[in-house]
């Protein structure tokens, strides 16, 4: 019996697979040294959730490339992952970005998480927020910030450059009295998320008060698959930025204790990007 042309077959073969790696628990403590990759396991919170962790392999092979570009995603699943290079890489969510921008994206592909990469920086070398994200030291390199250009590598080297999507999106690029006060489409590829695709929901993200409209447009609205299911890999026990302004002087983040937060943009936080591969 099939359901609107799906007949579930695929879940023959989610079922046959077996769960090799755990994933964080509250009383875990982050690796640094192995790449952050946790192998406690607690059967009993694994039991009570929806999605499982997979492991697919050390490299992104033919067969799931060829699966991504076919758009079938019965191989690359939300809950897959990779480890690579001792870098595990979480399957976050299919198409996310398909049929967005200014410039429309056609090309299938699964968004990517990293659980965790030594690499810290900051947004800014002083502690403000003006020009947004695009504008920050982060993103465009200045004051020698090299943080995006570590991590670029590290996940270029990882899984090719030529399999990571262009894409377009929208960011803030302007902020006046801590409120986004502009915005533009960029050039997107290896980027921090915002709070919508970890949360679900802005937290600290300056929302309309009814006389002031910020610029807080955004393609990337909604929450990330991966973590809608399985809200325990929000939390790397790390703190990590996101790419949103919430005052003159801080950017978001997450918190290590997993709590939503910020802090000002010259501190030194961890980077946890998500990216696309196609």
């Amino acid at each position: 019996m099939s359901v609107n042309g799906y007949d579930g077959s695929n879940l023959i073969e989610y079922a046959s697979r077996t769960l090799v790696d755990a994933v964080p628990t509250a009383n875990s403590t982050r690796a640094v040294s192995s790449g952050g990759v946790y192998d406690a396991i607690d059967d009993a919170s694994l039991s009570n959730r929806y999605l499982k962790s997979i492991n697919l392999g050390t490299s992104y092979t033919t067969e799931l490339k060829e699966d991504i570009q076919s758009g079938k995603f019965e191989k690359a699943i939300v809950g897959g992952y990779l480890k690579i290079n001792g870098h595990r890489y979480d399957f976050a969510h299919p198409d996310y970005f398909l049929h967005s921008g200014d410039t429309r994206c056609t090309t299938h592909h699964m968004v990517v998480v990293p659980q965790w990469i030594n690499v810290q920086g900051k947004m800014n070398s002083t502690t403000t927020t003006t020009g947004g994200y695009p504008g920050s030291d982060f993103k465009t390199g200045n004051n020698s910030n090299t943080a995006l250009a570590e991590i670029t590598a590290i996940i270029e080297a990882d899984f090719g450059a030529e399999n990571i999507l262009h894409y377009r999106e929208y960011f803030e690029t302007a902020v006046t009295d801590g409120k986004p006060s502009g915005g533009a489409y960029v050039d997107a590829y290896i980027e921090l998320m915002n709070e919508r695709m970890v949360y679900g929901n802005p937290v600290f993200t300056v929302a309309n008060d009814g006389t002031n409209i910020p610029t807080v447009h955004t393609t990337s609205k909604t929450q990330l698959e991966l973590f809608a299911k399985r809200p325990d890999l929000i939390s790397n026990r790390g703190d990590w930025w996101l790419c949103g302004p919430v005052s003159a002087r801080a950017f978001a983040l997450v918190g290590k204790d997993g709590s939503a937060a910020y802090s000002n943009a010259s501190n030194s936080r961890d980077i946890r990007p998500c990216f696309a591969i196609c």
